[in-house]
């Protein structure tokens, strides 16, 4: 089921790259909704219960069912949509992971770390430097390369990609 997500990566990289669309205004839009059925969204369609969706469709758009990550959860799917790779090769393999060394559970996909330094005043304390946020998928987003080849992207709200 990876696979699915890796070509149909590669072919977008391929279609906003290629030398046919060359300096042409041609954009690509990938709306990705974590959880979302495409069973259950195309029966909703059919029943007019999603009115936009349908327009989409009716404008140009193109409904692709794609698989999901083995396992089946949101920070591995969108990890693995992300660098076009299963958790072998993000890192990311569940919601929590554990240290190794007190087996704490912690988020999978960011590490956090609070400030050093405080002022303190009464009962209050006030940072003087900031904490850590830091991504813990590993890999290469396919948005960088297209970055590298010259290619425009944005990313916009994509689960687990923070900090960006």
């Amino acid at each position: 089921m990876c696979k699915k997500i890796v070509w149909f990566v590669v072919f977008c990289i391929l279609f906003i790259t290629g030398e046919t669309f060359a300096g042409s205004d041609k954009k690509l839009l990938v709306i990705g909704i974590d959880g979302m059925d495409p069973v259950l969204l195309q029966q909703y369609i059919d029943e007019k219960k999603m009115p936009n969706v349908k327009q989409l469709i009716d404008n140009g758009g193109d409904f692709k069912k794609l698989g999901t990550s083995y396992p089946p959860q949101s920070p591995v799917a969108w990890s693995n949509f992300a660098v076009s790779g299963n958790p072998g090769v993000h890192g990311i393999f569940d919601f929590i992971h554990r240290h190794a060394s007190t087996l704490t559970p912690y988020l999978s996909t960011t590490e956090t770390g609070y400030p050093s330094r405080f002022l303190r005043f009464g009962k209050w304390q006030f940072p003087l430097n900031q904490g850590i946020v830091r991504n813990l998928r590993q890999g290469t987003p396919f948005w960088e390369y297209l970055d590298r080849h010259g290619v425009d992207a944005r990313v916009l709200k994509l689960p687990g990609n923070y900090p960006c």
